[in-house]
């Protein structure tokens, strides 16, 4: 560990919590817990929020694209987007818009809060979860 982070009583704190952003409710949650345990004084979220979908395009439905547009493109400082966002892949177009999407919100809250606050975006490759 640093020895700044010591004599700036800036030991790592790292917590976990469980919500489904696509719901207000629990986002509005998940920030008062927030607050609350870093006393507003929260300087790095990270968000590693990501649904896929799997399905042709004539069969998604307007529930899949809300779903996914709730989860994949929700504003955070730390941006999850996807190699999908770049590379063409058959049956993902949905998620690949959610996810390219990151791209100019991450480009517009750069050039708004920086060097104030500075967003950034990560492009991971595809992994395996419970969730896909």
């Amino acid at each position: 560990m640093p020895s700044h982070w010591v004599d700036k009583d800036l030991l790592p704190c790292v917590t976990a919590s469980v919500c489904d952003i696509s719901s207000q409710h629990d986002r509005d949650n998940l920030v008062a817990v927030v607050r609350d345990l870093f006393h507003n004084q929260l300087h790095i979220l990270v968000n590693n929020v990501g649904q896929s979908l799997h399905k042709p395009n004539a069969d998604t439905t307007s529930d899949d694209y809300s779903r996914l547009m709730a989860t994949n493109l929700l504003a955070h400082l730390v941006h999850m987007s996807s190699v999908a966002s770049f590379i063409a892949y058959l049956a993902l177009s949905l998620y690949s818009l959610t996810k390219g999407g990151l791209i100019p919100l991450t480009k517009c809250l750069v050039a708004k809060w920086v060097p104030h606050l500075a967003p950034h975006l990560h492009r991971p490759a595809p992994k395996r979860t419970m969730a896909t």
